[in-house]
C-alpha cells in the first residue's frame, strides 16, 4: 500500500509490458502517452502542460483519449476551466518514453490534489482481472470495497479491498473477469453502505483502477473504473439518496415517519434519526404527531441520488408542518474547523432565529422551516450555544457545554413552540 503525498506525483510500476502501437491513441515512440481524468468536486479542469492546453474543459468522468507529451518538457498546471489562476501550481511529472500514464485530478472544491497513474501493468490470466482502489472521497473517511455476485449478500462477504484511506492508492488485486456488483460500506462496517451498483464488467486479463470519488453531500461515493492503456472509463453512479427525520414538535410530541416502507422515526421530539438508503426519486412517506396521521401535510419531495436529507417534522397535530431539507455533509477545507448549521422549527414564534457560539455571531435572520447556510465553526470542549430572536427578550435557548470537534458538521434544531422552546447540538458526520 502506497500513501500518496499531497502536491507530489506518484509512480507505480508492477512490471513493464509490451506496448503496440496505436494502443490508447499514441504511437510516437519517443513520446509519453497521457490522458486526464477529472475525479474532483470542480465541474470542469483543464491540464496544462509545456504552457499549452493540452486538455481543456474536462467534466467529471469524462473519457478522454491519451495525448502525445514530450517526457522532457513537460511542467504541468491544472486550473478550473475559464480561470487564470492555477488551483495546482507548476508540478513535472516523472514521464518516460513510450509508456502510458493516466493523470487524475481529485478532492473538493477549495482542496483539489492529483494522482500519476503509471500504466505499466502486467496482464493477468485471461480468466482474471487486476484491480486496485484509489480513494478520491475526501469526506467520506476509510472505506471497504467488495466485488461481488448480484445475489449474494453483503453479512456473507469478505472486503475485495479493505480499510482504503483517502489519497491512498492500493495494491492490485486478482479477481475472476466476470460481471459483479461493487459495494463500498465504511470501514469495518456492512450495514453503513456508500455505493450498491451491479453489473460491473471486470473483462478477461484486463488491468483497471477503481478510483471512488465524491457523491454530492459528501458520504456516499461515486465510481470510476479505469482501463490500462485504454481511453475506456465506466461510471459507477451512485442510484441511492441518504434520508434522515428531524422531529420538532410542540409539546414533545412523539413523531412517528416511515419513508418507502421502513420506519426511520418513532420518538419524542426534539430528536433526529440516523441517515437511511432510500432510491432516489420520489418517496413514499408516511408521518404521524402522537396518534394524528399528518401525511397529508407533507410536501411532495424528488431525491437526487448521491444527496442527504432531513424531513423535518415541527408544529403540532392540529397545525402540523413538514418541510424537506437539503443537507451537505462535505467537511470544512479548514481541518483546524467544523461545520455548523440552525434549524428553525418553531412555527408559532412567526421570527426569525440566529445562532452565536459564545461571543461569535456564526448564523443570522433563519426564517421559520428553514435551515441556514453552513459555516466553518471554531472547536470548543465545552462552549456555550446560543440562540436569539428579535422578538424574544434575551435567549431562545442556551445549550451549555457543548463539544464541537474538526472535521464534523453539527446542526442545532430548535423546534417545539413559542412557550416551550427546545433544540439540541446534533452531530450530523
Amino acid at each position: 500500500m502506497q500513501q500518496i503525498n499531497r502536491r507530489r506525483w506518484l509512480s507505480l510500476a508492477l512490471s513493464s509490458p509490451v506496448v503496440l502501437a496505436g494502443c490508447g491513441g499514441g504511437e510516437d515512440t519517443t513520446k509519453a502517452h497521457v490522458r486526464f481524468i477529472n475525479a474532483s468536486s470542480y465541474d470542469s479542469l483543464t491540464l496544462k502542460v509545456d504552457g499549452d492546453n493540452l486538455f481543456s474543459s474536462i467534466a467529471y468522468g469524462i473519457e478522454t483519449k491519451y495525448k502525445d507529451v514530450d517526457p522532457g518538457d513537460c511542467d504541468s498546471t491544472i486550473s478550473r476551466s475559464g480561470s487564470a489562476s492555477a488551483l495546482v501550481s507548476t508540478f513535472t511529472p516523472s514521464l518516460s518514453e513510450d509508456d502510458y500514464y493516466t493523470i487524475l485530478a481529485w478532492g473538493p472544491v477549495g482542496d483539489l490534489d492529483w494522482l500519476q497513474l503509471d500504466e505499466t501493468t502486467s496482464d493477468p490470466d485471461d480468466d482474471q482481472s487486476k484491480v486496485r482502489v484509489f480513494n478520491g472521497a475526501t469526506d467520506a473517511g476509510v472505506l471497504d470495497v467488495y466485488v461481488m455476485g448480484a445475489d449474494d449478500t453483503l453479512a456473507d462477504s469478505v472486503a475485495t479491498q479493505s480499510a482504503a484511506a483517502v489519497g491512498t492508492l492500493n495494491d492490485f488485486i486478482k479477481i475472476d473477469s466476470g460481471t459483479w456488483r461493487v459495494v463500498v460500506t465504511a470501514s469495518g462496517s456492512k450495514s453503513d453502505v456508500r455505493l450498491d451498483v451491479s453489473d460491473i464488467v471486470f473483462g478477461d486479463g484486463k488491468v483497471y483502477t477503481l478510483a471512488l470519488t465524491a457523491a454530492a453531500s459528501g458520504v456516499l461515493v461515486n465510481g470510476l473504473l479505469l482501463r490500462e492503456e485504454k481511453s475506456t472509463l465506466t461510471r459507477i453512479d451512485v442510484t441511492d439518496a441518504r434520508v434522515r427525520v428531524a422531529a420538532a414538535a410542540a409539546a414533545n410530541a412523539t413523531v412517528t415517519a416511515t419513508v418507502d416502507g421502513t420506519e426511520l422515526l418513532s420518538s419524542g421530539s426534539p430528536v433526529v434519526s440516523d441517515y437511511a438508503l432510500v432510491d432516489a426519486g420520489t418517496p413514499t412517506v408516511a408521518v404521524a404527531i402522537g396518534s394524528t396521521d399528518v401525511s397529508s401535510s407533507l410536501p411532495s419531495g424528488t431525491l437526487v441520488a448521491g444527496t442527504d436529507y432531513t424531513l423535518l417534522v415541527y408544529g403540532s397535530a392540529g397545525a402540523p408542518a413538514a418541510v424537506w431539507l437539503t443537507d451537505d455533509n462535505t467537511l470544512s477545507t479548514d481541518s483546524s474547523k467544523g461545520k455548523i448549521r440552525l434549524i428553525n422549527a418553531i412555527s408559532d414564534l412567526g421570527s426569525t432565529l440566529s445562532l452565536k457560539l459564545g461571543s461569535s455571531q456564526l448564523v443570522t435572520s433563519v426564517a421559520v422551516g428553514t435551515a441556514s447556510a453552513y459555516v466553518d465553526v471554531s472547536t470548543a470542549s465545552s462552549g456555550t450555544l446560543i440562540v436569539t430572536s428579535p422578538v424574544v427578550t434575551g435567549s431562545v435557548l442556551s445549550l451549555t457545554e457543548q463539544v464541537i470537534e474538526a472535521g464534523k458538521v453539527y446542526t442545532v434544531l430548535v423546534g417545539g413552540s413559542a412557550a416551550a422552546p427546545a433544540g439540541d447540538l446534533v452531530e450530523d458526520h
